[in-house]
């Protein structure tokens, strides 16, 4: 249900009741102007009956439409609000009037609104609260004192006083110090949310205030004064519409008590409580020596309880201090230090050299997502286990943050070998769930070395030092996992130049790539006539700061990155673009070369474009000639792709054949139509008989296939020479050109320099 007085149903109503509320008071205290003393007092105390009555069945109502789980609370205040009717009944002689029996209601009364906080604080669980006890104690202490000198004295000093009368004195301001004390409580632990709460508190605290003023302000001669200093009719009907309204459910239940510190209502109360007494001295201006001797002994003790109070606070604030600096310092999954508590450990430490371990857990993202991250969590608390024990004498060891790791070694020699030992956590499986799991970490080394005058300089600050070794570590790490992980890289200048070239290169990958790259062709031509049949398209890199950027650095990066797709997407759409324009001044069997990567075959996206491509350029599709790798060919599922782009009319070629491992029984599965032989082989044909066998038995293989092979790597006419002679046709190398930009003049001019090489090799051949 919901308990928001804004957003409970029928709302304005229980506003409507409290506005009742206050007339019935304002009308008890009216109906005593012009009129004779006991008329006044008829009067007033019909009203009062009439209000306590209709509190007592509008409480009973509330508990039998809400129904909560504790009912006593609200019984008890149906009862306390019955016993103000009990009054006018004595009033009007329905019952007869005793002072033991006015006694009797009092001490009623008394009980049933004092069982009724106390239900409250029980069900609340507030009392489980030592610091409760202390300013409960505080209140109760300063109000009796009060109470004592303004009610309890007085009433027990008259000649005249009867025991009833001196118990009346006794019993009356006993209830309301006991009220004071447990509505404080209540105050201190912040149980006043919701309406009915409020309203509960509000009209018992104004019952106490009320009372107290009126012990120093009353007379029973004046009827005004006692109708305005009877607030019976508004707190009955005050607690009625509590009862009435949804929130009075938060009072049913157990809440977390506050730990630490004063809210401002219950700071105010005991501040109020601690002066009361002296303020009853100023007002009445009756003092005595017994009184004054029980009123200073407990506001001494209220002092007193309060210094303790304030001091139990300043101790508990400080350890919340604590507690909360140390949560702040402290990862909560592996219980190791965060980076703040890193930067601490370091700063405590002013001026001392040190080696900073950064460690990465290989792949363990793929193992957190194959597994689930309970799994991941189990892991890393293990690996932090592990580190501890291996670096048990370090100068800390803490999680920066997901499965990254770092530790603080001292520069000794016999503390930098503990990186071995770190090292070495990861050489035993991993036990989570009954799974033996292995993993391996990237582990970044780096060093820092101050003096104590540069360590207390504000340019060298624990938190600058820290994350500038930090940084090279870092750098270390992503070396040592960017060379495959599990193994340890010490931070070199060197290696910080090569990173930051990396970076250079990968931000321009990320950049327009048509600023930095360039298509350029290598003819490939027939060995035989020396016609070029082909070309292929080679992507270079012009960098701004960088210059010529070899295609195997740029190419690993992209790779490494996940940026190859884009750069696949850049070769192949300029390349297409050359061979559209150009296409009526090429050669007629003239193929165009462009490179596939592994990655782009896995690629459906890549794929599909290529399909539409081949859809929408059907005159052209004959003259692309798609460049794969051997390792594609492991791959079953990238076989399929390939085969559906030869089905669509591209040609496919194995580049660098011979030099992985190309599955034969692949070869023949999905049909390809070229094999270009590694350049390793072609380098050594002149010398190596071995090399010459492999190109005899490819270029055998081939024609049983019936395939065309293309040699890579040609560079002098005796090569050629020799190629030619063991059956193979095509070739591609320096020895006819070197690429450059332009499709259409690089085929010109690698033409004509083509056919003088192909009349020279004829020549040759014959001494082979």
């Amino acid at each position: 249900m919901d308990t928001d007085e804004h957003a409970a149903p029928g709302g304005t109503a229980y506003w409507l009741l409290l506005v009742f509320a206050l007339l019935v008071y304002l009308v008890a205290i009216l109906v005593t102007f012009g009129q004779t003393y006991d008329t006044a007092l008829d009067l007033h105390f019909a009203v009062r009956g009439f209000a306590g009555v209709l509190g007592a069945l509008g409480i009973l109502v509330g508990v039998a439409r809400y129904r909560p789980r504790h009912c006593i609370p609200w019984i008890l205040l149906a009862a306390m609000s019955a016993l103000y009717a009990a009054r006018p009944l004595l009033r009007f002689g329905i019952l007869p009037y005793q002072d033991w029996l006015v006694l009797v209601i009092v001490l009623l009364q008394a009980c049933a609104i004092v069982g009724a906080l106390l239900a409250f604080a029980i069900t609340r669980r507030v009392l489980a609260n030592s610091d409760v006890w202390l300013e409960a104690s505080v209140v109760v202490l300063a109000v009796g004192a009060f109470h004592f000198h303004v009610s309890v004295s007085p009433g027990w000093g008259h000649g005249d006083s009867t025991f009833e009368k001196a118990a009346f004195a006794l019993v009356a301001p006993l209830g309301y110090v006991v009220q004071s004390g447990l509505l404080v409580a209540l105050l201190y632990s912040h149980h006043f949310r919701g309406l009915a709460a409020r309203l509960v508190f509000l009209a018992v605290g104004l019952d106490i205030v009320v009372d107290g003023v009126g012990y120093l302000a009353y007379s029973e001669s004046n009827a005004l004064q006692v109708a305005i200093f009877d607030v019976a009719p508004l707190v009955s009907l005050t607690w009625m519409a509590a009862a009435l309204h949804p929130s009075m459910l938060e009072l049913d239940g157990g809440a977390a008590n506050r730990s630490h510190g004063w809210n401002p209502a219950s700071g105010a109360t005991i501040g109020i409580a601690v002066v009361l007494p002296f303020l009853g001295v100023f007002f009445t201006g009756v003092i005595s020596l017994g009184a004054v001797v029980v009123m200073l002994t407990l506001v001494g003790g209220a002092v007193a309880l309060l210094v303790l109070r304030i001091r139990h606070t300043m101790d508990s604030l400080a350890a919340a201090r604590a507690h909360s600096e140390l949560r702040a310092c402290t990862d909560p999954l592996t219980r190791l230090l965060n980076l703040r508590g890193l930067k601490q450990a370091i700063a405590a430490r002013p001026g001392e050299a040190f080696i900073l371990v950064y460690l990465d857990v290989d792949q363990f993202k793929l193992l957190n997502d194959l597994n689930g991250h309970a799994f991941g969590d189990d892991l890393l608390r293990q690996v932090a286990q592990r580190l501890t024990a291996a670096a048990s004498d370090a100068v800390a060891v803490a999680r920066i943050g997901g499965d990254e790791y770092a530790i603080v070694l001292s520069a000794r020699e016999q503390d930098a070998r503990r990186v071995v030992d770190i090292q070495s956590v990861f050489s035993q499986p991993f036990v989570i769930d009954g799974v033996s799991v292995r993993a391996s970490a990237s582990i970044g080394l780096a060093r820092a070395e101050l003096s104590q005058q540069a360590w207390a300089s504000s340019a060298e600050s624990p938190s600058k030092v820290l994350s500038e070794v930090m940084r090279l570590a870092d750098m270390a790490q992503y070396q040592a996992k960017h060379e495959g992980g599990d193994r340890v890289v010490v931070y070199d200048e060197a290696l910080e130049l090569d990173l930051k070239r990396r970076a250079l290169i990968l931000g321009a990958l990320k950049g327009d790539l048509d600023e930095v790259l360039e298509l350029h062709y290598q003819a490939i031509v027939d060995i035989a006539t020396g016609e070029v049949v082909g070309a292929e398209a080679l992507c270079r890199m012009q960098h701004p700061q960088l210059g010529n950027v070899s295609p195997a650095e740029f190419i690993e990066i992209a790779e490494g990155h996940g940026h190859i797709h884009a750069l696949g997407d850049w070769v192949f759409q300029h390349a297409v673009a050359e061979l559209i324009t150009a296409e009526v001044l090429l050669p007629e069997r003239f193929s165009l070369s462009i490179n596939l990567s592994p990655r782009q075959l896995r690629s459906p996206q890549f794929i599909n474009e290529l399909l539409m491509w081949a859809d929408a350029h059907k005159s052209l599709i004959d003259h692309v000639r798609l460049e794969i790798t051997e390792a594609a060919l492991v791959d079953s599922e990238a076989c399929e792709r390939i085969g559906s782009l030869r089905e669509s009319g591209y040609r496919i070629a194995i580049d660098d054949f011979g030099s992985r491992y190309a599955s034969l029984s692949n070869l023949h599965r999905y049909r390809v139509d070229v094999l270009k032989l590694d350049r390793e082989f072609v380098a050594d044909i002149a010398n190596d008989s071995m090399c010459k066998a492999v190109i005899m038995a490819v270029v055998q293989l081939a024609k049983v296939l019936k395939v065309d092979v293309i040699s890579e790597g040609v560079e002098t006419r005796q090569q050629a020479g020799i190629l030619y002679s063991l059956g193979c046709e095509f070739g591609q190398g320096y020895l006819w050109h070197y690429p450059e930009a332009g499709l259409v003049t690089h085929v010109h001019t690698a033409t004509s320099r083509t056919q003088l090489a192909a009349s020279s090799h004829n020549g040759e051949d014959g001494d082979q």
